[in-house]
């Protein structure tokens, strides 16, 4: 008899306790305007999406606490959304790893000029994804930030960005990488055969940057054959006019017969973008 009401006021006291923990751990989350939020020393986390809303305007605030972090996976599989801008989201400067799992409808993204750093997978599996800007504070692209998104079109990757980790862009068919010449961005796009667009694009030939096709710029590839003068990279670029990776005296012939309207087979005087 003792042994049979130990055991139930062990039972008793175990279903006790873990009504409590479900109770606290419930009480942990609130909603407002749709969104679940959970607080920390006076700060809220954005947790959940509790309505059917197709575009989300993460705020600044909630119910009247800074709103200053997305926790893990808050929005995964939500295949009602189409549109998520941080443009307003003042207080985070950081976005949890995989946020966007899988969200298959999601097609746009801004992240604004807040945000500093992504964790790993924020949009990987969004098939429906074609367009995202990204912080200009932003210096790396996360592990799997976006795995599997078929769909993306353009992205920029400004001259902030110094890494790039595995798997970033893997399953991006359609990628095109905006960047500035020699930059890092630049540098992945070689090296992983991804199409690229140059955003600091000169003509092909305009050796001297002052927009025209002209004599001087085929002197000024002399010029620097001849260690006179010194070029930076893009109009290093530039200066390339045949095409075969070097500047050397068959561009400033190339240049010379441009200018004298002979044929080189050579697009010079088209802006370089690629």
């Amino acid at each position: 008899m003792k042994k049979i009401k130990l055991l139930t006021g062990i039972l008793s006291a175990a279903l006790l306790a873990a009504f409590s923990f479900t109770a606290v751990f419930a009480e942990t989350y609130h909603i407002q305007d749709g969104l679940k939020y959970m607080l920390d020393d006076g700060k809220a986390y954005i947790a959940g999406i509790e309505d059917e809303r197709t575009t989300l305007d993460i705020p600044a605030e909630i119910d009247g606490y800074p709103l200053t972090a997305t926790t893990m996976y808050f929005a995964r599989s939500n295949t009602n959304l189409e549109s998520v801008t941080f443009e307003n989201a003042e207080n985070i400067s950081i976005v949890g790893s995989y946020g966007f799992f899988n969200c298959t409808s999601l097609k746009s993204a801004k992240l604004g000029s807040y945000i500093t750093e992504l964790y790993r997978g924020i949009f990987r599996g969004c098939t429906s994804l074609e367009t995202v800007e990204l912080s200009e504070k932003l210096t790396a692209i996360p592990y799997e930030c976006f795995y599997g998104c078929s769909s993306l079109g353009e992205i920029t990757l400004g001259r902030n960005i110094t890494s790039i980790q595995p798997n970033s862009f893997t399953g991006c068919s359609n990628l095109v990488i905006r960047c500035y010449y020699n930059s890092y961005g630049y540098q992945y796009a070689k090296e992983n055969n991804i199409n690229y667009t140059l955003l600091d694009g000169v003509k092909l030939g305009d050796v001297d940057g002052d927009g025209d096709i002209t004599i001087t710029d085929a002197t000024a590839v002399q010029r620097y054959l001849a260690e006179l003068d010194v070029l930076d990279d893009i109009h290093l670029y530039a200066a390339d006019a045949n095409g075969d990776g070097d500047a050397d005296i068959s561009d400033a012939t190339a240049i010379q017969m441009a200018v004298a309207k002979i044929p080189t087979g050579y697009p010079i005087g088209e802006v370089i973008t690629k």
